[in-house]
């Protein structure tokens, strides 16, 4: 195992981890250690690629993945040692819907799986990860009001940045900074350039102005022809007039 594919192995970890939890509802504690553990290496793959700095494409992907499946599957295995009530299911599938909605919409703009690290994502993934704990040493479900909360303005937040950025970034931190960058990247296209610099007439002419350009150059030439084939110092300027004709 080398080092630059340690925090792909801590994500593949966590898929494991998430696939077992399903399997250990019987044992409240034995749960509660896997689930620590896929929490440890969330914290541990994120650590590891940014201070040796083996950020990538890939790993990216594989880490959104592998903190979807871990939610996913932690709340549905949580379901059965603790039922929530009713109030409490119906705001969870709204969330989920949230999210379908930003990848549907992600891969119809980007062709890729749109998945953001948003600080309010981080956020959301480190309130909702103390939850299920919370809820099982208190025994009230109560306990999921703050996270799903914190998770609505989340996932809206992540729709707004997928719906305002022309192209796809993991690491945009809010959706403000989404909102700065677009702008920028307006203000820097070609057609605003040039659009800009018609206005102020910097070295930039409209097209009919170079038309009319063209055709004064054209008009000079063919004069300065005709000038040679007749020997003449001036262009010809038509048939002399008489004193008669005044």
């Amino acid at each position: 195992m080398t080092m630059r594919s340690l925090p792909n192995l801590l994500s593949a970890m966590r898929i494991l981890c998430a696939a077992a939890l399903p399997l250990i509802t019987g044992d409240t504690r034995l749960w509660l250690c896997v689930y620590a553990v896929a929490g440890i290496s969330d914290v541990l793959d994120g650590y590891v690629a940014r201070r040796r700095h083996l950020e990538s494409s890939m790993g990216a992907l594989l880490d959104s993945g592998a903190d979807t499946l871990f939610i996913l599957a932690s709340m549905a295995s949580f379901l059965r040692i603790f039922p929530w009530p009713y109030w409490l299911t119906a705001w969870f599938c709204a969330l989920a819907f949230i999210k379908l909605t930003t990848a549907g919409l992600g891969w119809y703009k980007y062709r890729t799986v749109a998945f953001i690290h948003t600080r309010m994502n981080k956020i959301s993934g480190i309130v909702v990860f103390f939850t299920p704990p919370a809820i099982l040493l208190s025994g009230s479900a109560t306990w999921a009001v703050l996270p799903c909360l914190v998770a609505s303005f989340a996932s809206i937040e992540e729709l707004c940045i997928t719906i305002v950025s022309s192209s796809h970034s993991p690491n945009v931190p809010s959706l403000r900074a989404a909102c700065r960058a677009t702008s920028r990247e307006d203000t820097q296209s070609p057609c605003t350039l040039r659009h800009r610099m018609q206005r102020t007439g910097q070295g930039v002419y409209s097209s009919d102005n170079a038309a009319g350009r063209d055709d004064v150059r054209h008009r000079h030439l063919a004069g300065t022809e005709t000038m040679r084939e007749t020997g003449s110092d001036k262009p010809d300027a038509g048939p002399e007039r008489t004193h008669d004709d005044v």
